[in-house]
């Protein structure tokens, strides 16, 4: 039979063991119960929400973030076009000149001033500097009128040509008014230079007149 002092001894560390275990077994029931008790989400990871470029957690039965209000600026859609005709639309010398003796045409060069100064313009021209041209289409009727000296011309407007030194400015020009819808606009692609070939007529144009 074992001492009393080994007896006592064993019957302690059984007693230890025994509340350790008792321990960690309340201690897991505990968390199981915390884990259990927390508010269940969908499962679905954070999203990034494409509109707003934020982050947001998607959750069963929450409300989609408002989106922000779409923002439209005017692109060159070709939505004048019209199809079968192939843009932008060119006009011959000789049809001009026909044009513009009958005075149905609106012939707008987009060259600087100087340049009319030193060359002289095309009968009937009228002049609205490449520069100026989206500015220009912002103005009311009644503003353009004053600081051009001419009507403005509306998009739906079958009569307007463009004419430039040599053709590429107008090609640059009718990039700018497509999308404002000017497609019926056309260009007179061999501009002043095809007309003094040609041995048009070319109005003086003075200084300060």
């Amino acid at each position: 039979m074992p001492p009393r002092s080994c007896v006592s001894t064993c019957a302690m560390a059984a007693n230890m063991d025994y509340t350790g275990v008792h321990f960690a077994v309340l201690l897991f029931l505990t968390v199981v119960v915390t884990v259990l008790s927390l508010p269940q989400g969908s499962g679905q990871p954070p999203e990034i929400n494409p509109e707003l470029n934020t982050t947001t957690t998607a959750t069963t039965g929450s409300t989609p973030p408002t989106a922000a209000p779409a923002v439209f600026t005017v692109t060159s859609s070709n939505s004048c076009r019209k199809p079968g005709v192939k843009y932008p639309i060119g006009i011959a010398y000789e049809e001009l000149r026909q044009a513009l003796e009958a005075d149905t045409v609106l012939l707008i060069d987009v060259r600087n001033r100087w340049e009319l100064e030193e060359t002289g313009r095309l009968p009937r021209s009228v002049n609205l500097p490449l520069p100026e041209i989206e500015e220009a289409i912002k103005l009311s009727e009644d503003e353009f009128m004053r600081k051009y000296g001419f009507p403005k011309p509306m998009p739906e407007a079958t009569n307007v040509v463009l004419t430039c030194r040599s053709g590429r400015r107008i090609q640059v020009a009718w990039k700018k008014l497509e999308p404002l819808g000017y497609c019926n606009v056309r260009l007179y692609f061999g501009s002043y230079l095809d007309w003094k070939a040609r041995n048009g007529p070319l109005i003086p144009l003075h200084r300060g007149s």
